[in-house]
């Protein structure tokens, strides 16, 4: 408009500057994009793949499929969730999740995306490449970066209908300015202003790479969400239930305490138990199998799933398992309870261990951490009889704990702690046993396990533990932040310079750059929340 009314100069500088403002914001945005194309494609473009003949040759790591074997060598990152087949190393998973470095051997799984810190391993792929565990993780973010926040719903709302308000201001004021006082110069240059400032680019463009960059910065540090407005759920995060299975332990166990009757040593007992449970899967087993002496084997076994077993010993009738199985077994333990595992020779108690799941030694560390975002309560969920789970929870620290749940147990308490309308409750927990507890709390946050695939059905995952779910809390309160605070930026200065424009005070050229700016510095804010 300035340059059909004669004012070159003015014309010349607002192009420029137009170009200028442009070229600056498409340079940041592609930097973005690159920031985001880097947090999603963490595996590599070749993989090294052993053939039936031991040859090695390079291929596409997207054309590995399930059962082929492969080499990592150092320095590599693993190309596809796989088995150790031979060697072993150190393996860094920062790539997948916040974490440190971890030691893996023969028949230990690896996760794509784990970088070989030590010697070269040779492995089998237990899926194709685009079921990986990241693969999956990549496609929950997608989903969730084009859906949007609440945030974001406000300012494309407000994009809808400003710039009609704004070119219907506009027209007005030419209209009367060139009416009322002729001076229709003037008025034209004033709506071209206001049509500068009537553009949606700060709004609509800058803004969702705000959520988008919250997005992939949470999934590279291990929590995968699928719909964008979970962020400012898990912002409003003030009350915290988790289970203690895969949380605070890691399902090994060690013997806390042992009873024996009178003229029955430690080792005798021991050996007994381990004879009658020891050598199966079962992690209680395992602990007891070193005990095990193959000279006095258990004959005439009879085992009763998730109570314990019967069997003859040296001619003796023995039995090994949980208090509920001796007691239906008829055997007294009423002056010993509380203990993990129990064993009776002839119908009389021998003596008894107490058992207890060996708790991460940062698990004080990572309530503390979770405390300092804000969390009010935290409050520890465990399917474990109130013995086992009680020794759990002091040691890490929880406000409360409740034992022996059911699903529906949880279900229950989790209403009962969200009962409060200003509470905002999250459960971590696993999908198996924990899905109607995942899907009562307000943010339910599926814990994966190395072992999963296939998360398509889950809201958010983790692969992490407490401290992931605190960095997210501040990110995302973080990112809910510059999202408010851009939106009552933006909209003071577009009000500003819509009074600017109807008092001639302000130019083309000016708007031009004030417009730009505002874009560029929630650009610039998009990127400071993806290196986070």
């Amino acid at each position: 408009i300035p340059f059909f009314l004669g004012r070159f100069v003015i014309s010349a500088v607002s192009m420029a500057l137009y170009k200028l403002t442009g070229t600056l914001v498409s340079f940041a945005s592609a930097k973005l994009d690159q920031s985001f194309y880097n947090a999603a494609n963490v595996l590599p473009e070749h993989a090294n793949l052993v053939d039936d003949g031991s040859n090695i040759r390079r291929v596409f790591s997207e054309s590995l499929k399930h059962g082929v074997k492969i080499l990592v060598k150092t320095g590599e990152i693993v190309p596809v969730d796989c088995v150790i087949s031979d060697g072993f190393s150190d393996f860094d998973p920062s790539n997948v999740y916040r974490g440190t470095s971890v030691s893996l051997s023969s028949g230990d799984k690896l996760l794509a995306g784990f970088v070989n810190n030590g010697p070269s391993v040779t492995c089998e792929a237990i899926c194709d490449y685009d079921e990986s565990l990241v693969m999956d993780f990549n496609r929950l973010a997608s989903m969730a970066e084009k859906s949007s926040t609440k945030g974001e719903k406000r300012f494309l709302t407000i994009a809808k209908w400003y710039p009609i308000a704004v070119l219907a201001v506009a027209v007005a004021t030419l209209l009367i300015g060139g009416l009322t006082s002729g001076a229709w110069v003037d008025a034209m240059l004033r709506a071209s202003v206001l049509l500068v400032v009537a553009t949606t680019g700060s709004y609509v463009v800058a803004v969702p790479l705000l959520s988008s960059c919250a997005v992939w910065n949470l999934k590279k540090k291990g929590l995968a969400l699928a719909t964008g407005d979970l962020i400012d759920e898990i912002a409003d995060i003030n009350c915290v239930a988790f289970e203690k299975n895969g949380i605070l332990t890691n399902g090994e166990y060690k013997i806390k305490d042992i009873y024996t009757a009178e003229g029955i040593s430690e080792e005798d007992f021991l050996m007994i138990a381990g004879n009658c449970i020891g050598g199966r899967q079962h992690p209680i087993s395992k602990i007891l199998t070193k005990y095990m002496n193959q000279y006095l084997p258990a004959e005439n076994v009879i085992e009763f799933p998730g109570k314990g077993v019967e069997c003859t010993i040296m001619g003796k009738s023995f039995l090994c398992g949980s208090e509920n199985f001796m007691t239906e077994c008829n055997i007294d333990v009423s002056e010993h309870t509380g203990y993990s595992v129990y064993v009776s020779i002839e119908g009389v108690i021998m003596g008894a261990m107490l058992i207890q799941d060996l708790v991460k030694p940062n698990s004080g560390e990572m309530l503390r951490t979770l405390r300092q975002t804000g969390v009010e309560k935290i409050v520890m969920f465990s399917s474990e009889r109130k013995e086992t789970a009680e020794l759990a929870y002091i040691d890490c620290g929880a406000d409360e704990y409740y034992p022996e749940l059911s699903p529906y147990d949880r279900v229950e308490r989790i209403q009962k702690l969200k009962k409060d309308e200003d509470v905002t409750c999250a459960y971590i927990g696993s999908r198996i046993g924990g899905e109607q507890a995942l899907e009562a709390a307000d943010v339910g946050l599926a814990l994966i396990g190395k072992e999963d695939n296939g998360l398509e059905y889950s809201k958010a995952v983790l692969l992490g533990d407490l401290e992931t779910v605190a960095e997210a809390i501040d990110l995302a309160r973080l990112t809910c932040g510059k999202i408010e605070l851009h939106f009552y930026c933006a909209s003071a200065v577009k009000i500003i310079l819509v009074l600017l424009a109807l008092f001639g005070t302000i130019n083309v050229a000016a708007a031009i750059v004030i417009e730009a700016m505002l874009a560029l510095i929630a650009l610039l804010s998009a990127r400071d929340l993806i290196k986070k």
